[in-house]
């Protein structure tokens, strides 16, 4: 007991001395410099505006979205020594995710998850992956796999008919399960079903809540902190087992590409997946298996943890507004007919009111809330310097809820999505998948797996929900949007 005390106080204390070397430093005189000429809450010694992010998780979303509407973009918040900056104008943003290509500091504590694969990896490094792996995602590829949405949508249906007629449930397992699915099938090459992947999506947003905690709280920040606390075993235990998942998958299909006794896709060498480029990129000594098995991992978690949130969201949406729900059935109906056929890429093109439902949904709630850029060095704008060594916030929520842009913009009107409203805006108005040239890489690929799978759905089921309001829904902090009363769904059947 008092060998762990004297622990803890030595690592205060150097704690203490660490940040108050920070405070003195050249690079710290030029921080407080440029921030002195923008609006911020108030920064105290050592923890500057840090108590904002005391409380529970309910109170930190509110502090976070009480300051988002107080200062203008762009404004200023210390968290300890590092300066971030927020910006929330389409304008601001276009600088930030232009200029500013590194990831933000705080994406290094998802390496545990996702090493420095696309997501997180540095510009260098983002910049060779990502020409190897675009071409994974050219549009004949897209279209190739369909069916695979198509056939894995079918299979999720028997799940849903369960709750048919059988009051609330939450929605959101049962779509990120068929999500992983979709992306292993798709990507990976590989069937999986229920069994073989019961605790991987439980395990992935369990350690995303321990990552994304870690973000808020800074003085988890040093490594030497962070390992002493018991959150950073969970998360190694969590990191490893879901490792195993991905590696068990790369492994088999490695073996299966030496032995080349068939094709790593499941139909015609047309079919290429995401894993057989990075294998053959692998086998050539271009590419590490450690590299292989980085952007396997992040692949994977995007594919099941973003798609099935939003796939909940745009149900919710669907209930909480009958009418937009009988004109999405109305448009499946005209494409389908009473035939329970599956989804073809033809199809998909003509879902033009579904896709501006999802855009919709993807405005009131995108993937993430904000991404974080690094700036590496000064960005002088007519306004305003990012200095170098400060991180960029881009606060994708509140630019999406911005009243000057969005009229209402809590209502949900999917018409804001018709192509003349779209020419009105900026570009960088509306970014679900980010924007610039580290925008997500898979946007098109997200879009028709959604389309596909929600399409299977309003064509069996009417949905409603607890849910009266946009307002009402309540965040729970995390890497990924999402809800913190759940996805409160009923169903009915149409036939």
């Amino acid at each position: 007991m008092q060998s762990t005390t004297i622990l803890v106080a030595l690592s205060a204390f150097t704690a203490f001395i660490y940040f108050l070397a920070e405070y003195f430093s050249k690079k710290q005189r030029l921080l407080r410099f440029h921030a002195a000429k923008l609006q911020g809450p108030p920064a105290l010694p050592l923890i500057g505006s840090a108590y904002y992010l005391f409380g529970s998780n309910k109170s930190i979303v509110n502090n976070v979205i009480h300051l988002v509407k107080k200062y203008k973009s762009p404004w200023k918040i210390w968290l300890g020594r590092q300066l971030y900056i927020v910006v929330t104008e389409p304008e601001d943003i276009e600088v930030v995710l232009n200029k500013a290509l590194e990831k933000a500091e705080n994406y290094n504590f998802l390496a545990c998850l996702l090493q420095e694969g696309l997501f997180t990896g540095p510009v260098e490094k983002w910049k060779r992956h990502r020409k190897v792996i675009l071409s994974t995602f050219s549009m004949p590829i897209l279209k190739s796999f369909v069916e695979i949405f198509s056939e894995n949508s079918l299979r999720m249906l028997p799940k849903l008919d369960k709750f048919v007629g059988k009051g609330t449930f939450d929605v959101c397992p049962i779509l990120t399960n068929t999500a992983l699915e979709i992306t292993c099938e798709t990507a990976m090459g590989t069937k999986i079903y229920e069994q073989a992947h019961s605790d991987y999506a439980y395990n992935l947003s369990k350690a995303l809540e321990l990552v994304f905690m870690r973000m808020f709280q800074y003085w988890l920040h040093p490594n030497f902190i962070w390992s002493l606390s018991i959150y950073s075993k969970q998360l190694k235990q969590l990191s490893k087992q879901l490792e195993i998942f991905v590696q068990g998958i790369v492994t088999e299909k490695k073996v299966q590409y030496r032995d080349k006794k068939h094709d790593l896709c499941l139909e015609t060498k047309r079919r290429k997946c995401f894993i057989d480029h990075l294998i053959e990129m692998s086998e050539d000594d271009n590419w590490h298996d450690h590299e292989l098995l980085e952007e396997a991992q992040t692949m994977v978690a995007a594919g099941s943890e973003s798609l099935g949130s939003v796939k909940s969201f745009t149900l919710i949406m669907l209930g909480m507004h009958p009418l937009i729900q009988d004109k999405v059935y109305n448009e499946m109906y005209n494409i389908f007919g009473p035939s329970d056929r599956t989804v073809t890429p033809d199809d998909l093109t003509e879902m033009t009111y579904l896709d501006m439902v999802i855009k919709e949904t993807l405005r009131l709630f995108p993937v993430t809330a904000a991404v974080g850029r690094r700036v590496s060095q000064d960005i002088v704008t007519d306004r305003y310097t990012l200095p170098e060594g400060c991180e960029c916030i881009v606060s994708i929520l509140s630019a999406h809820r911005n009243p000057k842009i969005w009229p209402k913009p809590l209502d949900f009107n999917p018409d804001r999505f018709l192509p003349e409203e779209v020419a009105k805006r900026h570009p960088y108005s509306y970014l679900p998948f980010s924007n610039g040239p580290r925008n997500c890489i898979g946007f098109k690929y997200a879009m028709m797996a959604i389309k596909t799978v929600i399409s299977t759905i309003v064509r069996r089921y009417k949905i409603s929900t607890e849910f009266k309001s946009v307002p009402e829904i309540e965040f729970s902090p995390g890497v990924v949007l999402k809800s913190r009363k759940g996805y409160r769904t009923q169903l009915e059947s149409r036939c």
